[in-house]
């Protein structure tokens, strides 16, 4: 069966299930008391123990007399051993535990290379800091690998805008005289093979990377570098991560210089283009310097926003004007100081994106409606206080003041209240809270949306009468199919000369049925299309409101969607209500 070269010979044999792998092994016996557990079809050696004295002999039987088979060694010191077939199948354990020792063993190799080259380039770093002398990186051996011990990798995201070039653009470089060979960058549904690789067909110490994403989410950009010398063959690899801001491809149009800018210089800014009729306005009550760390987290700008107490201080506004780096149209965020706050873009689903992105920052729940309440606590005029302080003293006056004040502050503060004291003449006092839910008015304008809206529900109206038409027809191609069918089996039993002809016809008449599938077919597609892309702004619509009323609104749409009301459509993404 197989040839195996061994000094010692065997001495015994059988054939028994000691693997409990549901098929005979064969139990080899030798000379030397080594015991093999051999693969019955190939020979491979699938376990092996070893006894103190040679294998006298193997054998099968029931030596516990339960009626189970048990196999049976005997060596020649007298030594009787038992072993019965296993409830579980020893040979997948055996199979798992040298998996996870070559993989251990791998690693192990791995790590060792790499301490290796560590302490190879430890050494040379140290020949060339007491020599003092930066010709000697330059003789190491190309096989080693070695670069400085100070090799730093720098990163840097920017954008650039040009008529020809408008893209995100990643720099890779070092901070010496090493060289780069490739990058490799990973990134979650930012690639179509979710990784991109440069490689450099001429050693650099700095490489640019144009990027286009083509959603607007925040990702993690884990890069790869590999660094060395021109002649090297080793490399060092690094690696680092950056996050790209969620809304990185939209950018001021103006070259900035890298020190923060405050909110005046901002709005002195002009727009590339002029500013479309296309908006969403709400209302939240936030302060600009707020916003502005909102803006700094959320977008990849050459410079800062920071709200400057010597320059601000009387700045009523923010005035952000932006260009998309996928389209090159403008997107302008204005925000005021009374809370009023207007995006302008043509795109429904970045305003709702933009909105959802600031109401999570500012942990707002609701937004649609605005609910303003006061509470108007009367002051105690100044005999009664005047009697109090008479009774009990001005100190205990005052004590009890303080607890009546912190007991209305308990009862008023939710939500965001705005509370403020007003000390009049009389020594009265008056509390004013202002209660500002967490809900707040959205309304929408997007004309170009609501043509698109109008013509594909037009759209759709065709698309489903002419499924009707071709339906009528394809039943009437049917009809004819049979129709043929039963001339012809009739033609075959009283005249044989017309079976061909409504064979003929029942042929052309299958022709126009495969005809009408395809066309049906295809006017299926574009009903597909046309729905999906409703419901996509459908969806970028619901964006545009928070919480609750983001799901009642789509509810509303599904009911002015069953009796195909554009109008109540037009009006909800409009208003938020029909």
């Amino acid at each position: 069966m197989w040839r195996i070269k061994s000094k010692t010979r065997v001495t015994a044999m059988a054939m028994y299930d000691i693997l409990g792998c549901e098929g005979k092994q064969i139990i080899v016996g030798w000379k030397s008391g080594k015991i093999d557990v051999r693969d019955a079809q190939n020979g491979d050696v699938l376990f092996k123990m070893k006894l103190n004295d040679f294998v006298c002999g193997i054998t099968c039987n029931d030596y516990r007399g339960i009626g189970v088979l048990d196999l049976v060694v005997i060596t020649a010191d007298g030594e009787i051993r038992g072993y019965t077939t296993p409830s579980v199948n020893l040979l997948n354990l055996h199979n798992v535990a040298d998996e996870e020792m070559n993989s251990l063993l791998s690693q192990k190799q791995k790590l060792l290379l790499e301490l290796k080259h560590y302490e190879n380039n430890i050494k040379f770093n140290k020949e060339i800091q007491a020599n003092n002398d930066s010709q000697l990186a330059q003789s190491v051996p190309d096989n080693v690998g070695v670069i400085p011990s100070n090799t730093r990798l720098q990163i840097g995201i920017s954008t650039s805008y040009d008529s020809n070039d408008m893209n995100i653009d990643i720099t890779v470089s070092t901070n010496n005289a090493t060289t780069i060979r490739a990058v490799l960058i990973f990134a979650d549904q930012l690639f179509k093979e979710e990784t991109l690789i440069a490689h450099l067909t001429k050693d650099a110490s700095r490489i640019l990377i144009p990027l286009k994403t083509l959603k607007d989410n925040a990702q993690d950009i884990h890069i790869k570098a590999f660094v060395g010398y021109p002649t090297s063959v080793q490399f060092h690899v690094f690696e680092l991560t950056r996050q790209l801001p969620k809304f990185a491809m939209y950018t001021i149009p103006q070259s900035l210089t890298g020190s923060p800018k405050s909110i005046s210089y901002i709005n002195g800014l002009a727009a590339k283009h002029t500013l479309g009729d296309s908006y969403v306005e709400f209302r939240i009550t936030e302060r600009l310097k707020r916003i502005c760390i909102w803006i700094n987290q959320n977008f990849l700008l050459p410079s800062d926003i920071e709200y400057m107490t010597s320059s601000d201080t009387d700045a009523t506004e923010l005035k952000l004007n932006l260009i998309s780096l996928r389209t090159g149209k403008n997107v302008c965020l204005h925000f005021n100081n009374d809370g009023k706050t207007r995006f302008y873009t043509e795109d429904i689903g970045l305003a709702g994106d933009l909105i959802q992105s600031l109401v999570q920052f500012l942990n707002v729940e609701n937004m649609n409606k605005l609910k303003v309440e006061k509470l108007h606590i009367p002051a105690q005029n100044s005999g009664q206080l005047q009697q109090q302080q008479q009774n009990s003293g001005q100190q205990q006056n005052n004590q009890a003041h303080a607890q009546f004040r912190h007991k209305i502050l308990a009862k008023c503060i939710y939500g965001r209240p705005l509370c403020l004291w007003t000390i009049l003449r009389d020594g009265s006092e008056q509390l004013i809270a202002h209660f500002m839910n967490e809900n707040l008015t959205s309304v929408a304008c997007f004309p170009v949306v609501y043509e698109e809206i109008k013509e594909l529900f037009s759209k759709l109206q065709g698309l489903q009468e002419t499924e009707k038409q071709i339906n009528s027809e394809i039943i009437d191609n049917v009809n004819q199919i049979k129709s043929h069918l039963i001339r012809a089996e009739d033609a075959r039993y009283y005249n044989g000369d017309d079976v061909i002809k409504y064979h003929n016809e029942m042929m052309n008449t299958n022709e126009d049925l495969v005809k009408n599938y395809k066309i049906r077919l295809v006017n299926t597609n574009e009903v597909q299309l046309a729905l999906k892309r409703i419901h996509s702004i459908l969806y970028s619509a619901s964006k545009l409101r928070v919480g609750t009323f983001a799901a009642s609104i789509i509810s509303k749409f599904k009911d002015a969607l069953k009796t195909n009301n554009i109008e109540a459509v037009v009006k909800i993404i409009e208003l938020g209500e029909m």
